[in-house]
């Protein structure tokens, strides 16, 4: 009987675990920090924008979007070079050392004067260290949570990192206006009023002692302060949580998807062949080790080679004669030399190691790899759009419009929140039905969004409602036309952003997968800087021109993807060597990892099945087999 119930024990057992359920725990962690990044970014932004017309006098579009040029080219060369420090020092160092720079940028305006030239250079020269904060940190996250949650989820881990972060932008949002309106005061520069007669005491009634009564004509008259104070006081407290939760609540993620490639998770069941090559490459032998670094399968049959002999016995087996032949052949490709038979020595080092330089990954992502270059015109498109509402659009609600803080805010809080929302459902549904769709959709919907607020909102109503309406009911009606923008906005640039992430590791080597999604969020992250040239551009004419242009190069955009993107293939991206534009004569190789994996799932023993070799009649490794690869194995990762 105990022997029934065993098996049938057995029948009825299940496979392992999803790799997120089995790293859950550190899934929390992970998300939870990213919360925190979501939220100091929200204060500094919101700070800024509001005390450069009411504490610092700026007057142009232009000089109130200032603060985004530095932040977007500090985030965007962080992001370019994240990937390699990632991989090389990993997710968790990376990650704290973000927090570190961060915690440079309030302590910068907290010493800063509250007034004049140089306490506005300082505001906005301290975004510089918020966005090198940005990106590193939450950078680090999102590669954490891919890493968590396997190749299969990329587009789920980077939609949960973005749902949360901007989740907690959204919140924030209304936690900045609580702060702005317990610890803003506003005063008469003068300390009698406006001049009677004039233009500012017609527009704010001769009001100024909150930060709602502040009226662009009354720029320089009416003074608020507190922006420089606590805001960046709560920010300070937010890094320090962050940076103490990275430190010691976070684990190391760099290698878990090697984990789970080589031995499946150690999660739940497994046959014969998993346990067979479990027992031969022991997880010590990853340590100290560069993380992705491929194992290559010689494959003449499929590449087309030839003179190669058969390594195979009858039953489709390495040949016990042969193990240590093959380790052997590896060595002499990797020095270069002959040794009598015939190796086949890669053209270039990155063909043979799976490693490529910086340099060159950043050229294969952003000018070679069509589908790459056109994934990074999408990213650069998607905060473009984000640039001009959090910089143009929210200046223009408040400041021109004449919406009260709470609209400001509410405006700001929908959109983050429909595009924190509409990332998780985004990175789900890209898992399945593709990364090009949800980014053409993305950036047509991101124009329509953009023309909604210029002719819905703009022209003080003259287009969407006409004329003969009271202030009072234009107001309502320009700030219900500006949540339904900033809704469409939210929503669509919300199915670009984590299907950026995913798209670039798709077709990218799986070694350099961090290079790549880091090449893309540069690009991205530049978009922010194009705020102050759009709204130059509505200083020179107007808002609603500079929105209606916007939206027409949003559309090109999506053109451009639609006729550039290539779907990956749906069992791992591209074939490795393909993005390197390996010509005639190189033979480009797939990583012989990836496909120990497939048969590690299926519980057979061939290290390379494509030329249809049978597995063993155990379906498990075989001793030599085991021992043979996991010497192979140790010496990759060690680099010998």
């Amino acid at each position: 009987m105990s022997g029934i119930w065993r098996s049938r024990g057995r029948r009825r057992s299940k496979g392992p675990a999803a790799p997120w359920r089995r790293h859950l725990p550190q899934l929390i962690v992970a998300s939870l920090v990213t919360a925190i990044i979501g939220a100091t970014l929200q204060l500094q932004k919101l700070a800024s924008l509001d005390s450069a017309g009411r504490q610092y006098a700026r007057e142009s579009y232009a000089d109130k979007s200032a603060f985004l040029v530095p932040f977007a080219l500090s985030k965007a060369v962080c992001n370019l070079l994240v990937g390699g420090l990632a991989d090389r020092f990993g997710r968790k160092r990376v990650a704290v050392a973000g927090f570190g720079v961060g915690i440079l940028a309030p302590i910068i305006v907290l010493g800063a004067p509250t007034r004049g030239e140089r306490g506005w250079s300082a505001v906005v020269f301290s975004s510089l260290f918020l966005g090198a904060s940005q990106g590193l940190a939450w950078t680090a996250m999102i590669l954490t949570m891919m890493d968590l949650c396997g190749p299969a989820a990329r587009g789920f881990a980077s939609g949960l990192s973005e749902t949360i972060g901007y989740t907690a932008i959204a919140v924030f949002a209304d936690v900045y206006g609580t702060i702005e309106r317990d610890a803003v005061a506003c005063a008469w520069s003068n300390g009698s009023g406006p001049a009677p007669g004039s233009e500012c005491l017609a527009r704010s009634g001769g009001k100024c002692a909150v930060s709602d009564d502040w009226k662009s004509q009354c720029l320089g008259e009416c003074v608020c302060e507190g922006y420089t104070r606590e805001p960046f006081h709560a920010q300070i407290a937010l890094l320090l949580v962050g940076a103490a939760v990275c430190a010691f609540a976070l684990r190391e993620s760099l290698f878990v998807a090697e984990r789970e490639r080589v031995g499946g998770g150690g999660g739940g069941g497994g046959d014969g062949g998993t346990k067979g090559l479990m027992s031969g490459i022991a997880m010590s032998d990853l340590r100290g080790v560069r993380r992705g670094t491929p194992l290559f399968d010689d494959d003449d049959d499929v590449h087309g080679g030839a003179g190669r002999k058969d390594r195979t016995d009858g039953a489709g087996g390495l040949r016990s004669d042969d193990l240590d032949g093959y380790a052997a052949d590896t060595n002499a490709a990797e020095d270069g030399r002959e040794d009598g038979r015939d190796v086949d020595v890669p053209a270039d080092r990155a063909t043979l190691t799976g490693e490529e330089s910086a340099w060159a990954g950043f050229v294969r992502t952003s000018f070679v790899n069509k589908s790459l270059a056109v994934v990074c015109l999408a990213g650069f498109c998607a905060n473009f759009e984000t640039g001009l509402a959090w910089g143009l659009i929210a200046t223009w609600a408040r400041d021109s419009m004449g919406l009260g803080g709470r609209e400001r805010d509410f405006f700001a809080a929908c959109y983050s929140f429909v595009k924190g929302l509409s990332q998780l459902l985004a990175g789900m549904m890209s898992d399945r039905i593709g990364r090009k769709a949800p980014m053409c959709l993305g950036l047509l919907g991101g124009a329509s969004a953009l023309l909604v607020a210029a002719v819905g909102a703009g022209w003080r109503g003259r287009v969407s409602v006409g004329v003969g309406v009271s202030p009072d009911e234009l107001k309502q009606l320009q700030f219900g036309y500006l949540v339904l923008s900033g809704v469409l906005l939210g929503f669509f640039t919300g199915l670009m952003y984590p299907v950026l992430a995913a798209a670039a590791a798709d077709h990218s080597p799986r070694s350099g997968f961090a290079g790549s999604v880091g090449t893309v969020r540069f690009w991205r992250d530049v978009g922010y800087a194009m705020g102050l040239p759009v709204a130059a551009l509505a200083d020179a004419s107007s808002t609603e021109t500079a929105l209606v242009f916007v939206a027409c190069l949003m559309l090109v955009a999506g053109a451009a993807v639609f006729a550039g993107y290539a779907e990956a293939s749906r069992k791992g991206g591209e074939r490795f060597g393909a993005s390197f534009g390996g010509g005639p004569g190189v033979r480009t190789r797939e990583p012989a990892y990836s496909r120990v994996d497939e048969q590690v799932s299926l519980g057979t023993n061939a290290v390379d099945d494509r030329a249809g070799r049978p597995g063993s009649p155990a379906g498990g490794f075989e001793s030599g087999d085991r021992h043979a690869v996991a010497r192979r194995t140790s010496a990759n990762y060690s680099g010998t």
